[in-house]
């Protein structure tokens, strides 16, 4: 592993440097999903994917299998009486997590067998 320095952070980006074991990152900026329903599929090639929902229906979420190494940032912005409940192809310790309050938010870090959490504010199940 390497060193990180961030002289500035903001929303979508990031000033320093990132050395070391980078494989598998990409720090693009965040996909927001304003006002979504139904099914869709959380990507796997940004660190950092929110969204918001609405009252129509649940939203129903995958999330693929990354590499070794790689993390997932997956935040609801906004709640709006439907949750958010994402399913990953492979979750160590559980098989979904549902997002019900806006500011839920879930880091994973993908190990090889499968995304295990770092740190978790929604519901596992």
């Amino acid at each position: 592993m390497g060193t990180t320095h961030f002289s500035s952070v903001e929303a979508d980006s990031f000033t320093g440097d990132l050395t070391g074991n980078t494989t598998g990152l990409a720090l693009q900026g965040a996909v927001a999903v304003a006002a979504t329903s139904g099914a869709v599929a959380v990507p796997v090639t940004n660190l950092y994917s929110s969204y918001t929902t609405n009252s129509s229906a649940n939203i129903a979420a995958t999330l693929a299998d990354g590499v070794v190494g790689q993390m997932k940032i997956i935040k609801l912005d906004v709640f709006d009486t439907s949750d958010l409940v994402v399913t990953p192809a492979n979750l160590n310790n559980g098989a979904t997590l549902t997002f019900d309050a806006t500011g839920e938010i879930a880091i994973l870090l993908f190990v090889g067998t499968g995304w295990e959490i770092v740190y978790n504010t929604s519901t596992l199940a």
